[in-house]
């Protein structure tokens, strides 16, 4: 399973990243929004996580330049700002959960499981509509013609 992580604390950075390592979790680590966004553009994710305040480019701006891409991850969003209106702020961007700091790591890991517990549930190797394929296992689309898909593409 793969995890983003958008986290510009380099501390609390380095030890979740650890503790998803840990588990099992393959993860990257983005410093500030505009990394986090550009690492979503180029990978497929099973769930990212994201701070609201980060430089360059704050976390609901960067969580709805990846909505507005089409990317339908899972999105934790992590910050010392707990207000409900900040809450509903970041539930309108397009975040599936949002996690107030200081956290428990215990329910954070939880908050994923949970958020990418029913990815698996429709996991078809090939998919036909019409005369057009999708072999999600070997990354392909035919209609006629076989075009190779990246792993972004093809998830």
């Amino acid at each position: 399973m793969r995890i983003l992580l958008a986290e510009d604390e380099q501390d609390m950075s380095r030890v979740l990243a650890a503790i998803f390592k840990h588990e099992g979790y393959d993860i990257d680590v983005a410093a500030n929004g505009q990394e986090a966004v550009n690492l979503a553009e180029a990978n497929s994710y099973d769930c990212m996580i994201m701070d609201v305040m980060m430089p360059v480019k704050d976390g609901l701006t960067a969580l709805a330049e990846i909505r507005a891409s089409g990317d339908t991850t899972p999105v934790i969003m992590l910050t010392a700002k707990a207000e409900v209106e900040d809450r509903i702020q970041g539930l309108d961007t397009g975040a599936d959960d949002y996690l107030a700091k200081p956290f428990s790591v215990k329910e954070l890991m939880a908050r994923v499981r949970s958020q990418t517990r029913r990815q698996g549930a429709f996991n078809p190797g090939k998919i036909t509509l019409g005369n057009t394929t999708l072999d999600v296992e070997a990354a392909e689309v035919q209609a006629g013609n076989t075009i190779s898909l990246s792993p972004k593409e093809a998830r």
